[in-house]
């Protein structure tokens, strides 16, 4: 079983190669196995590394050709060549007789009770975390990468790059029989499967750390993982929604408006509820950030999903585990700074992705009078991994090379 590190694949000679798909073999071109790109013969998709060069399936070919005889991306980029937004299939013609790469070659591969496996750099340490291939909670894989980014578990998903659940509870369970309460963990070890599921959680709603306790709540507490959320009430803008819920948790609070309590505040209970049905206040947001220590990681509750926050440098970021980006190597974490925020997506090393980068210099760039494309081309000409570049550059050199 090769898995998705080679695949074979049909070439414009006739001949079917073997192809490395793996990002490791694609690194030196910064393009990757799957990702749409553009090039002087016309658009297709990057299948993988033969023979020292980065090969692609172009739509208008039967097969797949190697992009020149680029063996850098500053060769690439010199070539024309840069990714586009959209990914697409690769074309029918050369399914019939052939494998070829899926059109989306993560998410095909990810059988049902396993997990894709991505490395990333976490403080100058490499390590694996597991991604989420399907909508769900799923507090299994966020308490699973909150112990792989202290150094207290690994995970290996081999030559597949893939974990089961079962051994994903396997590496969990090793790490409680290190716990103190010795004998209380080996009881709770069984219910280490149902956390693929879920999690039952009962929050309160004047603290970030206040939930009622569980045998769930007590593996965290066994593995020493704090779990927060941010569905707090500000007691100075809503003081009779705080004094409503101040002793009630979720579970006892919807009991409480079902029965139809409407005094004490419950009719203000119930519009607070109604406009928090994110499950994230501004208060709460400054509470969560206040209460975290810098590089700390806990388990995040939200919307009844949890995922790994951590905070650096006084921001919050959430780890991107959408199976989704499992190959994007610039796309770690989450920023979380705002209650109806979009995703602002940052490298492993926090600073924000070039993806991210290159898509609001385009927009000030466009919004002048250029086109999108031009405007992606210059930006890809200016960008070096490792260093920055900065809208001014990219107009300055839209000025000079393309003048409207």
């Amino acid at each position: 079983n090769q898995g998705m590190s080679s695949i074979p694949y049909l070439t414009t000679e006739g001949d079917v190669l073997e192809f490395n798909t793996s990002e490791k073999a694609c690194e030196p071109w910064g393009f990757f196995t799957n990702q749409r790109v553009t090039s002087p013969n016309g658009d297709g998709i990057v299948i993988g590394v033969n023979k020292g060069l980065l090969w692609v399936q172009l739509d208008k070919d039967e097969g797949a050709s190697p992009l020149g005889n680029a063996k850098t991306y500053e060769d690439l980029l010199g070539m024309g060549c840069f990714v586009l937004d959209v990914p697409s299939p690769v074309p029918s013609g050369t399914q019939a007789s052939h494998p070829q790469v899926p059109a989306s070659l993560v998410s095909a591969e990810v059988e049902f009770g396993e997990y894709l496996i991505k490395r990333i750099d976490y403080h100058g340490k490499a390590v694996n975390i597991a991604m989420q291939n399907e909508n769900g909670p799923c507090p299994l894989i966020a308490i699973a990468n909150i112990l792989a980014l202290r150094g207290e578990i690994s995970l290996d998903g081999g030559n597949r790059k893939r974990i089961t659940v079962s051994n994903l509870c396997n590496i969990i369970s090793n790490r409680l029989k290190f716990c103190a309460q010795k004998e209380e963990a080996e009881k709770l070890v069984e219910r280490l499967p149902k956390l693929s599921e879920g999690l039952d959680v009962n929050c309160g709603f004047t603290s970030c750390d206040d939930f009622e306790k569980t045998e769930g709540t007590r593996i965290l507490e066994l593995l020493n993982i704090r779990m927060v959320h941010g569905w707090v009430v500000d007691p100075h803008e809503h003081p009779q929604v705080h004094a409503a819920v101040a002793h009630l948790r979720y579970d006892e609070l919807t009991i409480e408006l079902v029965s139809g309590g409407s005094g004490g505040g419950m009719d203000q209970v119930r519009d607070w509820l109604h406009s928090t049905g994110h499950q994230l206040t501004e208060y709460g947001l400054h509470h969560l950030t206040q209460s975290l220590a810098d590089n700390e990681v806990v388990l995040f509750f939200r919307n009844y999903h949890f995922s790994t926050l951590t905070k650096v440098n006084g921001q919050l970021y959430n780890l991107v585990t959408d199976v989704g980006y499992g190959i994007e190597r610039n796309v770690v974490w989450d920023l979380l700074s705002t209650v109806h925020g979009d995703s602002q997506f940052y490298s492993s090393d926090f600073q924000k992705s070039s993806e991210a980068v290159m898509h609001e210099i385009i927009a000030t760039c466009t919004a002048i009078g250029w086109s999108t494309s031009v405007a992606e081309t210059a930006f890809r000409a200016l960008y070096k991994p490792g260093e920055g570049v900065d809208a001014d550059q990219v107009v300055q050199y839209l000025v000079q090379h393309h003048p409207l």
